[in-house]
């Protein structure tokens, strides 16, 4: 090899030699501007994140709780009026002999009953029913219930006895005390004179 030809070989090896330093000057140069993009997209997003506050969070996560409950009070609504709910949660009706009537109440003092059912001694209740009549006339001014235990107890629990006719209107004043039938500070409306003397006619006419 003479050294024309070795000179030319030695040209053609720096030329090769400075395009590929120049192809990898530029490459790097590529890549640093796409690594510098890339960090000002992660600057940016991470300004946006420490933009949002504590409070923010805390707000939102009121605000889902709050959506949260109306859904569960939207459910809890249509569950409550749905027919399979009121089968589910709807007493039996009570069964009464007369209804549309509710024991008298009465001013600091028990319920005066006025059917049957608010009897609440079981064997009274049993007793009084063959008594019982189930809708009076309109001027009787006693309770079914109590009307069926004046029958009772003259006609049954004192029969017998003997008593004359005011120890027995006492005696059933007593006793209708006692169990509830009526109280001692209780009139009927509308009768003239005090209870006594009210059961003390009632009695004279049965």
């Amino acid at each position: 090899m003479n050294e024309d030809t070795f000179a030319e070989l030695q040209d053609s090896i720096e030329a090769k030699f400075e395009g590929l330093k120049l192809f990898t000057l530029n490459t790097l140069a590529s890549e640093r501007k796409k690594t510098t993009d890339l960090d000002e997209r992660l600057s940016v997003v991470e300004q946006k994140l420490l933009s949002i506050s504590i409070s923010d969070v805390a707000g939102l996560n009121e605000n889902m709780e709050a959506m949260r409950e109306d859904v569960d009070d939207m459910k809890r609504k249509r569950t409550s009026h749905s027919p399979d709910h009121d089968r589910l949660t709807s007493p039996e009706p009570v069964k009464q002999k007369r209804t549309g009537l509710s024991a008298i109440l009465v001013e600091d003092g028990p319920s005066i009953p006025t059917t049957l059912n608010h009897i609440t001694n079981p064997d009274l209740r049993t007793h009084l029913e063959k008594y019982y009549i189930e809708k009076l006339p309109s001027p009787e001014k006693l309770t079914p219930a109590q009307l069926a235990f004046v029958h009772y107890y003259i006609f049954e629990k004192n029969s017998g006895k003997g008593s004359t006719h005011d120890q027995l209107i006492n005696e059933l004043y007593v006793e209708g005390v006692k169990l509830g039938i009526w109280t001692d500070s209780w009139t009927p409306s509308g009768i003239k004179g005090n209870f006594k003397n009210y059961l003390k006619e009632k009695v004279k006419n049965l």
